[in-house]
């Protein structure tokens, strides 16, 4: 029994050594989710939604399906000799989720604040620019969201309308 433990452990430090160029990336993203997850959840509350232990979860899976993603990347690049590479590619993917929760903070935090404040205003110019401004900064961004109609609201709609909205957190 005591052999397995140790065999455990080796193979556990041995991945988690492979992956330590990535740790800050993984540091970073999980900082990302949890004040992503925070904001959903404030701003649900704020909507008169209820605690739901669904929504509670997709925070643990967005966890763990990134960072299976991003090991994955790196750890096939390392193995191809490829490690400089990967390293981009990890880092390219950890901008373009930021984006994506940035969105999404920043539209939960124009639940969470009073309409029409100085703080609103400022997150509510921030979210136009990182929503719609950017997009055209981040190769291939706009013509995946045109293709895919996946941000159809933003790219359409005026975003400068009342605050009635209810609480996302990224479902």
């Amino acid at each position: 029994m005591n052999e397995i433990k140790v065999f455990f452990v080796a193979v556990v430090s041995a991945l988690l050594s492979l992956l330590s160029p990535i740790k800050d990336y993984f540091h970073a993203m999980i900082i990302v989710f949890v004040i992503n997850f925070l904001c959903g959840l404030i701003a649900d509350y704020r909507s008169g939604g209820k605690w739901s232990m669904k929504k509670a979860m997709v925070f643990f899976y967005h966890i763990l399906v990134f960072s299976l993603l991003a090991s994955s990347i790196f750890v096939i690049g390392h193995f191809m000799h490829n490690r400089e590479e990967a390293l981009f590619c990890v880092k390219t993917l950890c901008f373009i989720a930021l984006w994506f929760y940035s969105i999404n903070i920043l539209k939960n935090l124009r639940i969470m604040l009073i309409d029409k404040t100085p703080m609103w205003n400022l997150v509510n110019f921030l979210y136009f620019i990182v929503s719609l401004k950017m997009v055209n900064k981040i190769p291939f961004l706009n013509d995946y969201l045109i293709t895919n109609k996946a941000f159809e609201e933003e790219i359409t709609k005026p975003i400068f309308g009342n605050n009635t909205g209810g609480g996302s957190n990224g479902n």
